[in-house]
């Protein structure tokens, strides 16, 4: 057990069974409270004497808005879990939120918003495409920034600090797991249009050719309007037996039976995306046998660490049916990266010192709900971490795959 888990099962415990800072005080005193009462620190953007007040900035509206509609419910559960063992150095944690409505322009405009009028410490960016709306501006602010790294803005820009960045150094995760698993020729997919992710598709050629799966074809999908019957008569003239790339579940849900028509029996199809029950309860049967990657730990784990998610779900995001959603993950992740910034901040909080903080943390594992823990310092230079799923034969449940290495190593 990490000792980040063993906080969260003691807290965790001491809220259950009604131990609150008003009457546990040897456990919950305010660290920064000598004999003569709180330190008094310098006036500080989103910190008071009895808080620190986050920005949070996402796309809760848009087209972006229907792939994260649990990312805020999982801020709120990780914060609220907090609040309730006493928030961090006795200060509860709050936040004050905009919605860019998936749009760059609004994103800039809606940081800039926060700036003045949030009374923010520092920023939570939700997973999307629009963080180079606000990405410079917040930058010459020195203003830290928290999330999942899922543009490749994140890797220029110093001040915004993740767990998982997009295009950084190609791993052998991948090779190395679809050559275990029978793949031999792959089909490299991407979206129409898409430019963004073209950076993705390249390392993970790199990754598969690296363990001798040959990549002999390039393909691009525009969802909505592709022939599929197509791009399935390409894969099997390409002699194909393997999809990675930017594979959607949608996408494959309608090129799989297109392919099975013409007798081409996939090997592996490898998505990025596609963890959620949801999903299952529509597109199963459709995604039987394809695999999801994923920079956390599956819930069929069934962790320690993830019992006080689902708990802290239940508890204070009870709007959330099913919370065992990749989008509610993604921001309790964000949440757990904030706070523990906040906490190596020390007891007068700055801007500077978040920042500061957050690159000191060298085992960041979101109480263990990551697959190996992550040098934030270093993680846009070093290979992400990811655990592996296959959608079951009869399309109604998610199993986890064991891997030997779930990091790989770098490709020079």
């Amino acid at each position: 057990m990490t000792p980040r888990l063993r906080r969260f099962l003691l807290r965790s415990a001491a809220a259950a069974t009604g131990v609150s800072c008003a009457v546990a005080l040897t456990a919950c005193a305010s660290a920064d409270a000598g004999a003569g009462g709180r330190q008094s620190c310098a006036a500080t953007p989103g910190v008071t004497a009895g808080a620190v007040n986050a920005g949070l900035l996402y796309s809760d509206s848009g087209p972006a808005g229907t792939s994260l509609p649990a990312f805020r419910a999982g801020i709120d559960a990780r914060f609220g879990l907090a609040n309730a063992n006493g928030g961090v150095n006795g200060r509860k944690i709050t936040y004050t939120w905009r919605d860019d409505q998936g749009e760059t322009g609004t994103n800039r405009t809606q940081a800039e918003d926060l700036v003045a009028n949030g009374g923010i410490l520092g920023l939570i960016e939700g997973p999307n495409a629009t963080d180079a709306g606000s990405a410079d501006y917040l930058a010459k602010l020195h203003l830290p920034v928290v999330g999942m790294g899922s543009d490749s803005v994140w890797l220029t820009h110093d001040n915004m600090s993740s767990w998982l960045f997009v295009n950084t150094t190609p791993s052998t995760v991948f090779g190395q797991y679809v050559h275990a698993q029978g793949g031999t020729r792959a089909a490299m997919v991407d979206l129409a249009g898409d430019q963004g992710s073209q950076g993705s598709v390249q390392q993970l050629a790199v990754s598969l050719n690296k363990a001798g799966v040959a990549t002999p074809l390039n393909v691009e999908i525009a969802p909505g309007t592709a022939s599929y019957a197509a791009i399935a008569n390409r894969i099997k003239d390409a002699h194909v037996d393997t999809l990675a790339g930017v594979v959607l579940p949608d996408s494959l849900a309608s090129l799989a039976p297109a392919l099975r028509a013409i007798g081409v029996d996939l090997k592996v199809a490898l998505l990025p995306l596609g963890y959620d029950q949801a999903l299952l309860q529509k597109l199963g049967p459709a995604m039987a046998g394809a695999t999801i990657y994923m920079a956390s730990r599956p819930f069929e784990d069934k962790t320690q660490a993830q019992q006080v998610f689902l708990t802290a779900m239940s508890d204070y995001a009870p709007e959330v049916q099913v919370p065992t959603q990749e989008s509610a993950l993604w921001g309790w992740l964000a949440a757990d990266l904030f706070l523990d910034g906040v906490q190596a901040a020390g007891q007068c909080p700055s801007r500077e010192s978040l920042a500061t903080g957050l690159n000191s943390l060298r085992s960041f594992d979101g109480g263990g709900l990551l697959p190996a823990p992550v040098d934030i310092s270093k993680a846009r230079t070093l290979p992400t971490c990811y655990a592996f799923v296959k959608v079951s034969a009869d399309g109604k449940r998610f199993e986890p795959v064991p891997v030997a290495d779930p990091c790989g190593k770098p490709i020079q």
